[in-house]
């Protein structure tokens, strides 16, 4: 019998769709309810998770994903156009960055201008329709402010003007640090966890998530900030998934692990209440 090659998946123009649930992106790019059947059937969510189960594993180099689907589900790991054309993306953050990938150096300008707001979004349409002194923002002197003029031009042909007037109010309301203070533990909430920490003879930390990402490997990368201590490295995805949810939605976690909190002694993972 001839051995067929394994194809090379597409290399996205654009990594951001790594972060896009199948979901958000199947209407774009016309997949069949088939395939979306067969995705949701093998848990199969977001880009991330398809690339993963396209590529040749074992020692028969053959994708878990059926040949059937393979011309649709390339449509999706590299969607046509520039991600501001895509549909938007259900997390706020996201969705920013969605609107910024094509124009890199606007990119970390805009995100520092909408770092500190509440509502990431209001203040992301406030900078687009009711902005008027760009100069007042970090980096955007009289060199960038013509691209970042042209940006707000094109950004307002897509996204309409809302019906209330904003204020730069809306720029502010949420202070991040890089570290912060953990909350003293009270017993009555957390104590649960201690107890099974203490029982596996390992340790348990409560931080936050500072940036998670994924390599070109597929290598889940996260910052784990604790009240002692920062720790750069790799989780496995059932610990990467809850770690992407605590950065999203600004939530705590509670990491057990024996030693340091790095992949090989990972024991559990919990979210906790915001």
């Amino acid at each position: 019998m001839e051995e067929t090659i394994p194809q090379p998946l597409p290399t996205p123009r654009y990594p951001i769709v790594n972060e896009f649930p199948v979901a958000t992106l199947a209407p774009y790019v016309g997949t069949s309810a088939e395939a979306l059947a067969w995705c949701a059937a093998n848990r199969v969510e977001s880009i991330a998770d398809l690339r993963r189960n396209m590529r040749p594993q074992g020692r028969a180099k053959q994708s878990n994903c059926p040949e059937v689907f393979r011309a649709e589900f390339e449509r999706l790991l590299d969607p046509p156009g520039i991600p501001a054309d895509w549909p938007l993306h259900p997390y706020a953050r996201q969705r920013i960055l969605q609107q910024l990938a094509h124009d890199i150096p606007l990119y970390s300008l805009i995100r520092h201008a909408v770092s500190s707001a509440e509502d990431p979004w209001a203040a992301f349409l406030f900078l687009i329709h009711f902005e008027e002194d760009f100069r007042f923002h970090k980096g955007i002197g009289p060199t960038k402010l013509p691209l970042v003029l042209a940006w707000r031009d094109e950004m307002r042909k897509r996204h309409e003007r809302p019906a209330e007037v904003m204020g730069r109010e809306v720029l502010e309301g949420k202070k991040r640090e890089y570290l912060r203070a953990v909350e003293p533990v009270r017993p009555d909430r957390h104590a649960p966890l201690w107890k099974s920490a203490a029982d596996r003879g390992a340790q348990g930390a409560i931080g936050t998530i500072r940036y998670a990402g994924r390599a070109v490997d597929g290598a889940n990368h996260i910052c784990l900030d604790t009240a002692t201590m920062s720790y750069t490295m790799r989780w496995p995805d059932w610990a990467f998934a809850l770690a992407k949810d605590a950065l999203l939605n600004d939530r705590r976690l509670f990491v057990v692990s024996k030693g340091e909190p790095v992949e090989a002694n990972l024991l559990e993972v919990h979210l906790l209440e915001p």
